[in-house]
């Protein structure tokens, strides 16, 4: 049985959770703060693709969907060999959201990639 491994990461954004969700899941909004180049169906089932200008990119498939809450996606890099899963959940705070970020089920040990 494969190894793997999760990272996670929380960050406090100064606007409301229904924007956060809408950045993270609309293929322009993507361009402007992560990618070069983004194509998403954000409905459960739709998939996401992105593109950087160094020659590195994505694919995956939206899992679930909760406007304004929870994004997550199952994620394949370009030479990656494992399927791995981007959960996000935002929560409302006084100065706006709440984000955390769990990248899930990544390789480690002998099986993990650069």
């Amino acid at each position: 049985m494969s190894e793997t491994t999760s990272l996670t990461f929380e960050q406090e954004l100064a606007a409301a959770p229904t924007a956060v969700y809408h950045a993270i899941t609309n293929g322009a909004a993507l361009r402007e703060w992560l990618c070069t180049s983004s194509q998403v169906v954000p409905q459960v089932g739709g998939r996401i693709y992105l593109w950087w200008q160094r020659g590195y990119w994505v694919t995956g498939e939206f899992l679930q969907l909760v406007p304004g809450q929870e994004v997550v996606f199952s994620w394949r890099g370009r030479g990656e060999t494992a399927v791995s899963q981007v959960n996000i959940t935002l929560h409302p705070a006084a100065g706006g959201t709440n984000l955390s970020l769990t990248h899930a089920s990544l390789p480690a040990g002998a099986d993990a990639t650069e």
